[in-house]
């Protein structure tokens, strides 16, 4: 079987500009590699399943957990780009915010505008009654910590909460002055509903200063309801629920591919085996599917 080298890298010039680390990336070729990390990966979240790309084809200045969500959704928008070579839109079911109808909305990802990083402040100071707070930019760690510190108690009050509680690094009060860190999750917790929604509001459009403009505007088919959805919204990519992946039978249709390619040597046994053990199930139903070829050729 002929070996390819990949060696050489796409330059990527990082939104953040140089705020906090260099802005320069490297984006490696795509690979076959990237249809096994669809198919057969190993995320329990939306975020999780991005950063294993992001991991496999990207070269970072800096830790990938250290990254700027920002700069992070900007390098998976390369990537779909280059994977969308030939189209360059998708469709998304998305529920309608008032009537929940689903949706088949269109996503033309040549209409995305890009923001450039033009500030040197990397910090943004909220105020909310007598607290005032000082929040950095959201970071991939944040996300990643995210659904398993709201996995005890994942209501919908308590998930903007910690979300906001991640970025606070300062919190003065009118009274007191400075207060200490231990402090700051009874004071997010002694907020009122409105209180931490103004808040989490504030952080989220701090959050897109600079990367993709991502708000998509659609009508509701059936109520006229017009929504504004933003395609990389961190509660959602973050939440365990919304897994992404595929159906049984997509995995399977999957396996019974690489048989295929295995039998007229363009694929090697050394890469089957390397099915994860909670896919195992899908690849011994493709086996069984197959048509083999007798006496065809294993490598």
């Amino acid at each position: 079987m002929p070996q390819f080298s990949h060696n050489f890298s796409k330059y990527i010039y990082l939104p953040s500009g140089g705020l906090s680390y260099p802005p320069d990336a490297w984006l490696k070729p795509l690979t076959s590699e990237l249809i096994y990390l669809y198919y057969d990966n190993f995320a329990n979240t939306n975020f999780e399943y991005m950063l294993q790309i992001l991991q496999e084809f990207t070269k970072l200045p800096i830790d990938i957990a250290e990254l700027y969500t920002p700069d992070f959704y900007y390098l998976w928008y390369i990537i779909k780009s280059q994977e969308m070579i030939n189209k360059s839109y998708e469709y998304k079911e998305l529920n309608c915010s008032k009537c929940k109808t689903e949706n088949k909305v269109l996503i033309d990802f040549t209409q995305f505008k890009i923001r450039m990083n033009n500030t040197n402040i990397n910090m943004l100071k909220v105020v909310i009654d007598e607290y005032t707070f000082t929040i950095r930019l959201r970071k991939v760690k944040d996300n990643l910590r995210f659904p398993y510190q709201t996995l005890s108690n994942n209501n919908s009050i308590n998930q903007f909460q910690q979300y906001c509680l991640q970025q606070v690094v300062n919190v003065k009060t009118d009274l007191y002055g400075e207060v200490e860190r231990i402090y700051f999750n009874s004071i997010i917790n002694s907020l009122s509903l409105q209180q931490i929604l103004d808040l989490y509001n504030n952080i989220v459009e701090y959050n897109k200063i600079f990367g993709i403009y991502d708000n998509l505007e659609f009508i509701c088919k059936k109520c006229g309801e017009i929504n504004i959805y933003s395609l990389f919204n961190d509660l959602s990519n973050s939440n365990i629920t919304m897994i992404m992946g595929s159906s049984d039978f997509d995995k399977k249709e999957h396996y019974k591919s690489l048989l295929s390619l295995l039998q007229m040597k363009l694929f090697s046994i050394e890469n089957l085996m390397s099915v994860q053990y909670k896919n195992f199930g899908n690849f011994s139903d493709a086996m069984n599917e197959i048509e083999l070829i007798p006496n065809g050729p294993m490598m």
